[in-house]
This record gives structure tokens, C-alpha cells and sequence, in this order.
């Protein structure tokens, strides 16, 4: 016996607050376009907060004068090219929230360091003289920084005990954005 098998598709009519099925795919190929459009812009954000150095100095410095800049002239990382190894400053690219890190290795003599913004000392260093061989000291700053700033690790006056010297390659300043601010 042959027997015949009829399939029957229904399609409901669907509407809503649009009317058609039509009205509803252009309401949500408008709102894919708006979340395409905010996921490129925080992408850009996320591009744009990649700002990352590390350098340390290449030779010693035999004997700082008051105020003059370390130079850490040998760059191992800088991400965003803000840190400059000519003049020894990191130039804040964009507004944000940074970490900022500081290694001195000096010598027997006791000798101050301070890391400056905009001329402002911000951070302090002491190596503590003394030592058979070299006084080191680390220290850290999570700071908010706005566009311009200028951060540089400087000789803190005279204080210490002359010569005022620093070693070479132990002798580091590094940073990193945690994220913009707007």
C-alpha cells in the first residue's frame, strides 16, 4: 500500500510593540551596530593604556651633583615610548593611574634619592652607606598622573655623604598604567 505523507509548516504571525518581523531585524541590526561601535571604542581605551618602561643604568655615576637627573640610559622595555633614556624622564601619555617603581645601588656612603613630578618630590630613597660593599634601597608609588606630567629620579640635594655614587645595572626605575582615567 502506497501511502502518502503530507508534512504542513505553520509559521505563527508574530507580532509585538514593531508589528512585523521586519521592523524587529532592523531594531536589532541597529542595536549589533551600537554594541560593534562601543566594543571598537574600548578597544581603542584598552590600546591606547598600554604604557609599560623598564630601563637601569648602563655605567656608573661616580659622583652626583645636587638635583642633577639619574640617566637610566639602557632601556630594556618601553611600551608607548614615554620613557625617555636622553633626559631620564617618563612622560605621562594619558590620564591615568600608574605604578612606579625605583632600585638604587649606591656605595659605602650614605646617599638620598627622591623621585620627582613636575619638580614636586613625590618618593624618597636612602641607601644607608656603611656596607662592606654597596647600600641599596627600593621603593614604589601608585599615583594618579594626568597627561604631561613629568617623573624623574634626581640626586636629592646634598644630603648623604659625598661622593654621591651610583652602580651601574643594579640601579633601575620602571612603571606601568593600571588603566585610564577620563
Amino acid at each position: 500500500m502506497n501511502g502518502v505523507v503530507l508534512f504542513v509548516l505553520v509559521v505563527p504571525f508574530v507580532t509585538g510593540s514593531t508589528g512585523c518581523i521586519g521592523d524587529r531585524i532592523r531594531l536589532l541590526e541597529e542595536r549589533m551596530n551600537l554594541l560593534e561601535q562601543e566594543n571598537a571604542q574600548l578597544r581603542g581605551r584598552l590600546n591606547d593604556s598600554e604604557v609599560a618602561f623598564s630601563a637601569r643604568t648602563g655605567a656608573a655615576i661616580s659622583d652626583m651633583d645636587p638635583w642633577q637627573t639619574v640617566i637610566f640610559d639602557n632601556v630594556v622595555t618601553n611600551k608607548g615610548n614615554s620613557y625617555s633614556n636622553e633626559n631620564g624622564k617618563f612622560i605621562v601619555p594619558r590620564r591615568g593611574m600608574y605604578v612606579l617603581f625605583v632600585h638604587i645601588m649606591g656605595s659605602q656612603n650614605i646617599n638620598e634619592i627622591s623621585m620627582q613630578r613636575n619638580d614636586v618630590e613625590i618618593m624618597w630613597l636612602y641607601t644607608p652607606g656603611g656596607a662592606r660593599l654597596f647600600g641599596s634601597d627600593t621603593n614604589s608609588v601608585v599615583l594618579e598622573l594626568n597627561e604631561g606630567d613629568e617623573i624623574e629620579v634626581v640626586k636629592r640635594g646634598t644630603y648623604g655623604e659625598r661622593p654621591f655614587y651610583i652602580h651601574r645595572q643594579w640601579t633601575t626605575f620602571s612603571g606601568y598604567m593600571l588603566y585610564t582615567i577620563d
